[in-house]
């Protein structure tokens, strides 16, 4: 283990010594030492301008926003929620088959079977085509967790002046 003083030699000499730089990782005292030592930090300490107060009534405008942004929230987790239930409505239809949806219904049967081939068309596809499915499922995943970003942290976007 280096002692101070050589690590310091070492660091001011420019020069990259792993050792001495793990030292400086470690001592508060060393890093003090070069970084008054060093002329860019004084430089950069004049440069830094004053501290400002924040003008009257930031925070509360900017409360205020915050607390109006989450109204949304529900209305987006009840459309979720109708969609979800849409969609299982959807596959349990279009799962049960036309014929025994004929049965069930009697006359409007032929109307129904017409209008659920194409559901029962696609139902045949996912499941004979696991990468099909696959991609469907991806891209599924894909909008969910983009749904997710924008409803946790939603974007703040300006229009221009």
């Amino acid at each position: 283990m280096l002692r101070c003083d050589e690590a310091r030699r070492r660091l001011r000499a420019h020069a990259w010594d792993h050792e001495a730089s793990r030292h400086l990782e470690s001592c508060a005292a060393c890093f003090e030492a070069l970084e008054s030592a060093d002329p860019l930090t004084g430089a950069l300490r004049g440069a830094r301008p004053a501290d400002q107060p924040a003008p009257d009534g930031l925070a509360d405008a900017v409360l205020a926003r915050r607390s109006g942004r989450g109204w949304w929230l529900p209305v987006a987790a009840a459309a979720a929620l109708l969609a979800v239930t849409g969609t299982v409505a959807l596959e349990a239809v279009a799962g049960a088959g036309p014929v025994w949806l004929g049965a069930v219904v009697g006359g409007l049967a032929a109307g129904i079977s017409g209008s659920l081939a194409p559901l029962v068309a696609v139902r045949g596809i996912l499941l004979d085509q696991p990468a099909a499915l696959t991609v469907f499922g991806a891209v599924t995943l894909a909008v969910c967790a983009l749904w997710l970003r924008v409803a946790l942290r939603p974007p703040t976007w300006r229009l221009a002046r």
